[in-house]
């Protein structure tokens, strides 16, 4: 009878694991990738928690003599506007001054309002005519042309005005060339393909290395920086087939009043690539524990700070599918604020961390190689001797 219940209680255990192996691989191809846990004791959320939380901060709270807690009524108060947008003034007079005793009437004040004002952007074709001048009695080599004006890439038929909208409406308002070239032919008659655009993107980066050396040097000389790095699939690299996956490096830092963002790419030989790039830094690096960042934690000027609330990812999907009390409790909490209930649940998640797996209860030891073990030795990665403040 025992061996039969031990043998349920394996095969209840299998079960369980194999079904969140399911669940969590079909969530991988069709779900969300949303790190947020919802509660399921309270699952409704506000959709704007940063707003609300201030909305009621600014709400005056009474209490009335039975004890109840009244909250007065939110007063709207007017916006006002962005005051380093350009502004245009327009006057609108009046149609009849005269006054009814024959005198002119003059103006005491305005009625002010703001409106805002969208001017289509002017999309042309500059002909440019360089002059060409000669001696008109046939001297020799009188002939001389004007210098064209410079540019940056002289060959292409693009001005700087028009390179500029090109790349902020590629990497900042995220329009594919294909949307801009479009754009250009149906509603300005203009002949770009997104071939061109693309080489003509390619040949700026060679023209615009000085300035992004500028920004580096800025960044290498302040004492704090962070860094991470995304997967990037290339389907036409020399040498390199288009399955095998590179990186997009995001480096953030320079002092307050002159933030920086560098995005670089690389294909190979990531621990030298990033060595290389921080050479001369001093000081603190915030990034996750991923192995590309080894060598760097080992400079003896460099201190890495690593993001604990990447360990989110690790308990999300454990959190969904398996009813434990402790995710709940530890994945609900804020990891960037540091507050009594939070430092008792850290003493609650160092017993999964630290725990030692042998003298723990059998429960604990079917999870050995599951997805907790997994998230233990990501926390380990983190260089969590003992759990840390958040």
């Amino acid at each position: 009878m025992h061996f039969q219940k031990q043998r349920a209680d394996n095969a209840q255990q299998a079960y369980d694991y194999l079904m969140q192996q399911y669940k969590n691989l079909a969530r991988s191809h069709f779900g969300s990738r949303s790190e947020k846990y919802i509660d399921p004791n309270n699952p409704r959320q506000s959709l704007f928690p940063e707003e609300d939380a201030g909305s009621v901060e600014d709400q005056d709270e009474h209490e009335n003599a039975d004890g109840t807690l009244s909250i007065s009524a939110y007063k709207r108060k007017k916006k006002k506007s962005n005051q380093t947008a350009p502004r245009r003034v327009v006057i609108i007079p009046v149609e009849n001054k005269a006054c009814h005793c024959g005198c002119q009437k003059a103006v005491i004040r305005y009625e002010t309002s703001e409106l805002y004002h969208y001017q289509q952007a002017v999309h042309e074709i500059v002909e440019e005519r360089r002059e060409v001048v000669a001696c008109p009695k046939g001297c020799n080599q009188s002939i001389e042309t004007a210098k064209k004006p410079p540019h940056v890439l002289p060959k292409i038929k693009a001005t700087h005005s028009l390179l500029a909208h090109i790349i902020v409406s590629k990497f900042i308002d995220r329009q594919p060339l294909y949307h801009l070239e479009k754009q250009f032919a149906q509603r300005h008659g203009m002949d770009i393909t997104r071939r061109c655009m693309a080489n003509w993107l390619i040949d700026l980066t060679s023209k615009y290395q000085p300035l992004l050396n500028l920004l580096k040097d800025e960044l290498i000389d302040y004492d704090i920086s962070s860094l991470d790095a995304t997967t990037l699939q290339v389907l036409r690299e020399p040498g390199r087939p288009p399955t095998r996956k590179s990186y997009a490096y995001c480096f953030r830092g320079g002092p307050p009043d002159k933030k920086i963002v560098i995005y670089e790419y690389n294909a190979e030989n990531h621990k030298p690539y990033l060595l290389n790039w921080f050479a001369g830094f001093k000081g603190a690096i915030h990034a996750d524990a991923d192995p590309f960042f080894n060598d760097l934690a080992a400079h003896p000027d460099i201190q890495m700070s690593y993001c604990n609330a990447h360990s989110r990812r690790k308990f999300e999907p454990i959190a969904k599918p398996m009813v434990l009390r402790i995710m709940p409790c530890v994945f609900t909490e804020s990891f960037t604020k540091l507050s009594v209930k939070l430092k008792i649940k850290i003493v609650v998640l160092s017993s999964v961390i630290n725990c030692d797996w042998k003298k723990q209860s059998p429960y604990w030891m079917n999870l050995k190689n599951g997805s907790i073990r997994l998230t233990q030795l990501y926390c380990q990665n983190l260089r969590w001797e003992k759990p840390q403040p958040m």
